[in-house]
């Protein structure tokens, strides 16, 4: 017996043994299931010397579980595998002709992390709903949801809200999909199949791996799946390209290397996974490398919720496409405005900051790896774009300028600083962050001295030349969060997310303190500077502590969801905090009694840790102006209300989400929508 050709190969796979097991691989032109007089043998997909799409295969491995087709170019299969069974044959596998898979330029949506083990609710219904829209719109040659699909309840759940997609969905196992059994993956097996596989399409071979360990140990070994790997590898034909599906990513610098399997002289062009609940796009030498948050809730780190479209052209060259979800539209009339400009990329975090002289600058995020983050530089008056400086990753939070100069941290952990007048580059430096989760958090300049990076790479910089002043905060970043540092009474504040809230010295770079108790431990929002203290939201309260000794002073439950990036405003007698759930709130400042609340539309999409719909989240901070106070919030609109009283005064439709802080310049509000429109309204 020989493989004359890969595409369409059948392989085995691992379950109970038997001698052998046979079948045949055929089009089922009428789409019955069963090969019938005059349905031809599958081109192409001879696994054998019969030439009638026939195969025999031993199944001797103790292992061997399953008999798996790597499904063609150009063909879709009601079912890509066949558990082995004791009488070792009548293995068939019907093809039908699938035109999004044919040789070629093809797309495909990606997923992760859905974690279904709630039970299915309206957002995960809306989902699936976005789902089929997205994958019909563009003829989508298949779906691949990267794992955590989640415990024994997801994975039972999961497949009903899929089985009306519309094109062949593959599933990859993640940690919590190893679950309690006779072996880890028994469960997933039993409803999804195996757990390493290939199939193509458009010319390009999609590889499956597994996720290596989780919540039960699995029966598969690197070792065992790399032999696999080796041999399905073997038959490409040469110059096939690859790209790989697995729950997390296994290789972090520049060389990929499987069990000894070098995949970057396999032709690797891309790798797809999720498990950190983030979206974060790298170039990993010639490799591309994407993780998606889930598609229907925010992420750990306040990625937003989103499927991931790849675009592979006719070469195996990808092109990403991130698409943020639910992608409702908004039925209110778009808000006139004094103009709005194209930033020439897309925002997510950072907000406009002016110099004084005219001029506004903003930070770009690039979650698609097409060159597009930075910071770019725009007249205040007209919108004209001045420049457009170029990182080499995304510039996801706040930037900050001297007038002079522009400073800017990307989520590779590079830090930068651009000439003001002409965005060249004066200096850049790299702070000694891990490769994941990747900096979401922004930059802070303050008394001479530019704080960037968080935990071990947490650095205080001489912001003109870019020398370290001390590097390493004391502390280690676990996750992510959409922090910034704050500073009060020569004390930083900053956090991690799902780890603590620490303090820094300034001058030092030494831990005064941590607070990693419950109250403390989920990062999502910013602290407020008040003199030697510091106000804190943290989960659903707000404390106030001394900075330097982490001593708490006050503190109250609010009972609202305050995870969100927002800083609170400190007015002479009020608390201003964003939340997820409430719009904005006003707290009065002797007492923590609520005062008045001013609520705001439903998310366009979500980006507080694990927020969904229904939730009507603010993402940034209040700003205030005169009496008035204004905020941007998720539902695309920019929100006013009175100051004292919280009587809304008018709400500007944007026609995008709103995720950053707006800006209150010389009579006029700057803000810009997470599509990439930098907007300018009258204040008036």
């Amino acid at each position: 017996m020989k493989h004359a050709f890969l595409f369409g190969a059948v392989a085995l796979w691992v379950g109970a043994a038997s001698a052998a097991v046979s079948g045949t691989v055929f089009w089922d032109s009428d789409g019955n299931g069963k090969r019938d007089a005059g349905e031809a043998p599958c081109a192409g997909a001879a696994v054998s010397d019969d030439a009638e799409g026939r195969f025999s295969l031993p199944a001797d491995h103790p292992k061997a579980r399953f008999v798996s087709l790597s499904v063609p170019d150009g063909a879709r299969v009601a079912r890509h595998w066949i558990p082995v069974k004791a009488q070792g044959d009548g293995y068939d596998f019907a093809l039908t002709p699938w035109a999004p898979a044919a040789k070629g330029a093809h797309t495909f949506i990606h997923i992760s992390d859905t974690e279904m083990s709630g039970g299915e609710q309206p957002h995960y219904r809306a989902m699936a709903e976005g789902l089929r829209n997205l994958a019909r719109q563009e003829r989508a040659a298949f779906v691949i949801h990267t794992g955590d699909i989640c415990y024994e309840r997801g994975l039972r759940e999961h497949q009903a809200l899929f089985k009306d997609v519309g094109v062949p969905v593959f599933w990859a196992i993640g940690n919590h999909d190893l679950v309690k059994g006779p072996y880890g993956e028994a469960l997933f097996e039993s409803l999804y199949g195996p757990t390493w596989y290939s199939f193509n399409a458009g010319g390009t071979h999609y590889v499956v791996l597994p996720m290596p360990g989780g919540d039960h140990r699995p029966s598969y070994s690197t070792r065992e799946v790399a032999a696999w790997l080796r041999n399905d590898l073997a038959l490409l034909p040469p110059g096939t390209p690859l790209v790989v599906f697995c729950h997390d990513l296994l290789c972090t610098g520049e060389r990929f290397d499987y069990g000894g399997v070098d995949l970057a002289a396999h032709g690797l062009r891309a790798w797809l996974y999720g498990h950190w609940h983030l979206n974060h796009a790298r170039r990993q030498g010639a490799v591309q490398t994407f993780c998606t948050n889930a598609p229907e809730k925010g992420g750990i780190d306040s990625a937003v919720s989103a499927f991931r479209l790849m675009r592979i052209a006719a070469d195996g060259t990808p092109r990403s496409d991130l698409r943020y979800a639910p992608l409702p539209k908004p039925s209110a009339p778009r808000a006139k405005t004094l103009w709005s400009v194209p930033v020439g990329g897309e925002v997510l975090f950072s907000s406009p900051i002016a110099d004084g002289r005219g001029r506004l600058f903003l930070g770009v995020t690039d979650e698609n790896l097409r060159d597009e983050g930075g910071v770019a530089a725009f007249d205040a008056a007209t919108g004209k774009k001045l420049w457009h400086a170029h990182t080499r990753a995304a510039v996801k939070n706040a930037i900050a300028t001297d007038g002079a100069r522009v400073y800017a941290q990307d989520s590779e952990g590079w830090v930068y600083a651009f000439a003001a007048d002409d965005g060249a580059k004066v200096w850049e430096s790299k702070l000694p962050n891990a490769p994941l989760p990747g900096l979401v958090s922004g930059v802070t300049l303050a008394d001479d001295t530019l704080y960037a990076g968080a935990g071990q790479s947490l650095t205080a910089f001489d912001p003109a030349t870019g020398k370290k002043r001390w590097q390493g905060g004391g502390w280690r970043l676990r996750e992510g969060t959409p922090d910034r540092p704050t500073l009060a009474d020569g004390a930083i504040i900053l956090g991690s997310h799902w780890d603590a809230l620490c303090a820094t010295d300034a001058a030092t770079g030494k831990l005064l303190w941590r607070k990693a108790d419950a109250n403390f431990r989920f990062r999502g929002s910013v602290a407020a500077p008040d003199g030697k203290t510091v106000w804190v939201p943290a989960r659903k309260s707000l404390f106030q502590l001394e900075a330097r000794t982490g001593k708490v002073l006050r503190g109250k439950n609010l009972g609202l969801s305050i995870e969100n990036g927002g800083q609170p405003l400190l007015t002479e007698k009020l608390i201003l905090l964003t939340t997820v759930d409430a719009g904005l709130v006003a707290l009065d400042r002797a007492t923590l009694e609520e005062r008045w609340r001013l609520p705001v539309g439903e998310g366009l999409v979500f980006a507080a840790p694990y927020s969904h719909s229904p939730m009507r989240p603010i993402q940034g901070s209040a700003v205030r102006a005169g009496d008035r106070v204004l905020v941007a919030a998720s539902d695309g609109c920019l929100h006013a209300a009175d100051l004292a009283t919280g009587n809304p005064l008018w709400s500007k439709n944007l026609g995008a989400p709103l995720l950053g802080t707006p800006l209150v310049h010389e009579g006029k509000v700057y803000v810009a929508d997470l599509l990439g429109t930098l907007h300018c309204l009258p204040l008036e």
